[in-house]
């Protein structure tokens, strides 16, 4: 059996208030944990827990079987935790977690771990075992949320540029192929193939049809959002080369039904009932008076030699801390 004790003490050398230290405060953990051993390696060491750890952090649960039957991959994942052990060792035998800055880095870690988990602890415990109800509000009294995207119709010519020595010779392509087809009738789709060199257009002609402007890149989706249709618009460059492009239609979004939207629906009714309870949590933290403790600011003054931090700063961030006077 391998015991991993690791102890994060606060204060160190720094200076603190002589009737209070972070450990009356909470801020200091320890932890005497008890793992079978998996294997050796010189110095390292690699238990069952710290594999199990890596394979729920890393590997979906429905692709855990896949990755245990392979050797391969469980060799690697043993190789990166010998590794890791290894450093972890040689670190404590230097004694560089005993240091003034891991100690703070460590006591951190810990803060911010401990936090994540009773907010996680916290949402388990305030969510509902179903949101259809608050969801099919949501779903009658704000349609506005299920509209399918409109999409669009547009012709489309592109023309590559493969370096900037080959940059002015593309805007003139451009350019002519802008002006033939300005100067066209209806029939883009013969004279696009000609102009392009869009590799999709032996798919689709030229014309992209019911497409969702999200998809589109940035430059290409900005100026169509912008146009009217059956207008040449003027050429847009992008990182594919200049695009020529003509809006031929609108598709307006679609309502969706329930059922199309109850999946959506529901996580927005789960999203906000945590949000709510969540403002609840942090008005019920914030009911409390903020209290800085002796000598605080005049050590945060010495820290970081600011002469504007004073007693009145102390009261403002008081205040703007919701605390009672």
């Amino acid at each position: 059996m391998s015991t991993l004790l690791v102890a994060v003490a606060a204060g160190g050398a720094s200076p603190v208030s002589a009737s209070e230290s972070a450990d009356q405060w909470g801020i200091s953990w320890s932890t005497d944990f008890v793992s079978p051993i998996l294997l050796r390696q010189g110095d390292a060491v690699v238990t069952d827990d710290m594999l199990d750890a890596m394979l729920e952090e890393r590997v979906p649960a429905e692709d855990r079987g896949a990755v245990l039957s392979s050797p391969q991959r469980i060799a690697q994942m043993l190789e990166n935790l010998v590794r890791l052990s290894g450093f972890f060792s040689r670190a404590n035998e230097l004694g560089l977690l005993d240091t003034e800055q891991a100690q703070r880095d460590l006591q951190r870690m810990i803060l911010l771990y401990g936090a994540d988990a009773y907010r996680r602890h916290f949402f388990e415990s305030v969510e509902l075992a179903g949101y259809e109800t608050p969801a099919r509000e949501i779903f009658l009294t704000e349609p506005q949320l299920f509209q399918s995207p409109a999409t669009v119709d547009f012709w489309h010519v592109l023309v590559t540029v493969d370096g900037d020595e080959d940059e002015i010779p593309a805007m003139r392509r451009t350019i002519a192929a802008h002006e033939q087809l300005v100067e066209a009738e209806e029939d883009f789709g013969g004279l696009i193939g000609g102009l392009t060199d869009d590799p999709t257009y032996s798919e689709n002609g030229g014309l992209f049809e019911d497409i969702d402007l999200e998809i589109l890149v940035t430059q290409l989706a900005a100026t169509l959002d912008e146009a009217s249709p059956g207008v040449w618009l003027p050429p847009v460059r992008s990182s594919f080369g200049w695009h020529v492009v003509r809006l031929e239609q609108v598709r307006p979004g679609q309502r969706q039904d329930w059922e199309e939207a109850r999946e959506q629906a529901e996580a927005i009714a789960r999203q906000r009932h945590l949000q709510q309870a969540l403002e609840r949590l942090l008005r019920e933290f914030g009911s409390e008076p903020a209290e800085f403790s002796e000598g605080a600011i005049a050590r945060l003054r010495a820290r970081h030699r600011m002469d504007a931090i004073n007693d009145a700063y102390e009261r403002e961030v008081s205040e703007l801390m919701g605390s009672e006077d």
